[in-house]
């Protein structure tokens, strides 16, 4: 990466935190923009163009990575443009995203959740595993549970620190 891309880079991760962006979303922005600097070459990064992403985007998928890759690299490079190139001469919006994959959830068998019940080296363990599978919250959003969350009356889970730092009940 030269000194040109090392600092663009080191803006557009600095006008993320501005905005408030989680770690992790930080973290895979970043990545494809590295991806997308190694995708042009010898060519400046502050030289890129949709025209660019595009073809980033076909490269991407060739590789044969996922929808989501291809959605998150895209979101990342439309907002470099913008943000850190200051590229306005151009409709962020045609860029094409990529199709979300429909897939339905798998559903363990009772044997299965039987398994990793008993698998739980605790009973807190047990019982987060229990609360994972049974209420369908992420593992991050379980670990920050606090008993005041819980409204056993009316059965009900406040989700403080969900994804995207929602607050969802």
């Amino acid at each position: 990466m030269t000194s040109q891309a090392t600092e663009l880079t080191r803006r557009y991760a600095d006008l993320l935190r501005a905005a408030n962006r989680s770690e992790r979303t930080i973290d895979n922005y970043l990545y494809s923009l590295k991806g997308f600097d190694r995708f042009l070459g010898e060519r400046p990064l502050g030289e890129a163009t949709p025209q660019d992403i595009l073809g980033y985007q076909v490269d991407v998928a060739a590789r044969g990575l996922s929808d989501s890759t291809i959605r998150v690299a895209t979101y990342s490079l439309r907002g470099f443009l913008r943000d850190v190139l200051g590229r306005s001469d151009w409709d962020h919006a045609r860029l094409p995203k990529a199709r979300r994959a429909k897939r339905l959830p798998e559903v363990l068998g009772a044997e299965e959740v039987e398994a990793i019940l008993a698998a739980a080296p605790t009973p807190k363990y047990r019982a987060a595993f229990m609360l994972c599978y049974g209420s369908g919250l992420r593992t991050e959003e379980v670990l920050h549970l606090e008993p005041r969350h819980v409204d056993g009356e009316r059965m009900v889970i406040r989700v403080e620190r969900g994804k995207g730092q929602r607050i969802a009940r």
